[in-house]
């Protein structure tokens, strides 16, 4: 069964650093960038399919960001260059392609980025 889990009010939980909704049945993140407290978010392996999630790019306190083992389709967004804070980034396992944006080689933060079974072209920024 699906899992509906309204992030609206997330921005209340302004301690909140972790959020782990891995393996899940959560199927929607509508209202997440309110979380913007969020250091560490790992939603791996929830079957989660469509455009990358625009949200995610608002979670600019972000250090770690775990989206691997879903059916992301499309781009990265160029605006993942906001989140300079970024530190580990593991895209693997889904269906992203296209060219890998520019503004993921201004993350100087980053010391992890996990990008296999995708299908990207171009080189890396």
């Amino acid at each position: 069964a699906d899992l509906n889990v309204p992030f609206s009010n997330i921005n209340e939980a302004e301690f909140l650093k972790e959020l782990i909704i891995s393996n899940t049945a959560v199927t929607s993140l509508e209202g997440i960038q309110e979380a913007t407290s969020l250091e560490q978010f790992h939603l791996t392996d929830l079957n989660l399919s469509g455009p990358f999630p625009s949200e995610l790019m608002q979670l600019v306190n972000l250090q770690g960001l775990f989206v691997n083992f879903n059916k992301f389709t499309g781009t990265i967004p160029t605006n993942i260059g906001g989140l300079t804070n970024l530190q580990q980034l593991y895209l693997y396992q889904n269906d992203l392609t296209g060219q890998i944006p520019t503004e993921l080689g201004r993350l100087s933060a980053l010391r992890v980025l996990a990008m296999a079974s995708n299908s990207f072209g171009g080189t890396l920024p």
